[in-house]
């Protein structure tokens, strides 16, 4: 018996089709409207992907791509806001310690790039190795990924 969902079934949080494309943005085709967005997506044999990020207030700011990763020099992170947000993005070291604010300012609805020059708060150059960076807003959007950094 082949039954597949619709997403108008009674009690689903979220139905996502996951074969409707390349984005790295997944609509919810429930009534519940938990849009989401996939980070670092790692597809086997066309199953499996990890992990999802779903805001249930609906993220209003998207982290499009980090690059280059690994990078030598700088690091581009690119992003889009729904509406006009204020928007914080930091980086942290292997240790959860931060490393550094790269913005924290208000920006227009439309697609933004913030460039990192690879320097901590005392404009020192940081060592290389493995970073994590978050990217949030006031409504409780939150994305969090890694990048390498290479000497």
């Amino acid at each position: 018996m082949n039954h597949y969902l619709t997403g108008s079934e009674a009690g689903l949080s979220g139905y996502w089709q996951m074969n409707e494309g390349t984005s790295i943005l997944v609509h919810d085709s429930s009534p519940n409207l938990n849009d989401g967005v996939i980070l670092d997506p790692i597809w086997t044999h066309g199953k499996k992907i990890s992990p999802i990020s779903i805001d249930e207030n609906k993220n209003t700011i998207e982290c499009i791509k980090v690059v280059p990763n690994p990078c030598t020099n700088s690091l581009k992170i690119s992003f889009s806001c729904r509406k006009m947000e204020n928007v914080e993005i930091n980086i942290f070291n292997i240790k959860g310690q931060k490393v550094k604010t790269l913005t924290n300012n208000a920006y227009q609805t439309g697609n933004h790039e913030v460039t990192w020059n690879l320097m901590d708060e005392n404009e020192a150059h940081i060592a290389s190795g493995l970073y994590f960076y978050s990217i949030k807003s006031k409504e409780k959007s939150a994305q969090f990924g890694k990048f390498l950094i290479l000497e």
